[in-house]
């Protein structure tokens, strides 16, 4: 997967820049990368991009993203070992859950939660530090 966005002079010329680059953060956007992402290759915060592209840029990103999931398949963040990956599917599967969360509140916005849970006994508290 090519990462490129800029060419090598313009991409010298942001990195050396301490300041904003919103064209740069607009770019990447456009290409379907979150605001975590985004964030991460500028000096935005994911709050002023999001704040940026609603009042701003309008740049419509779930479209964006949905089109980068299409040309380049759903990345995998995770370096993990299949071995390791398959022992913790088996773990969440016998002991993890999702707790999925609306509340509203008349008057406020309304909260979206999602919790991801393993509950083990003590005795197997080395479990949970193989975790981490």
């Amino acid at each position: 997967m090519d990462t490129t966005i800029f060419k090598p002079t313009t991409f010298f010329l942001v990195k050396m820049s301490n300041k904003y680059s919103p064209e740069k953060a607009k770019i990447l956007l456009r290409k379907g990368y979150s605001y975590s992402e985004v964030a991460a290759q500028t000096n935005y915060t994911e709050r002023s991009l999001s704040d940026a592209n609603s009042s701003r840029w309008k740049i419509d990103y779930h479209a964006a993203f949905e089109e980068r999931i299409e040309r380049e398949g759903v990345s995998s963040r995770l370096n993990v070992e299949n071995s390791f990956a398959n022992w913790f599917v088996g773990l969440f599967d016998g002991e993890g859950c999702f707790r999925f969360r609306v509340q509203n509140e008349e008057g406020r916005s309304t909260t979206v939660s999602l919790v991801a849970k393993i509950s083990v006994h003590d005795k197997t508290r080395t479990v949970l530090q193989t975790l981490r």
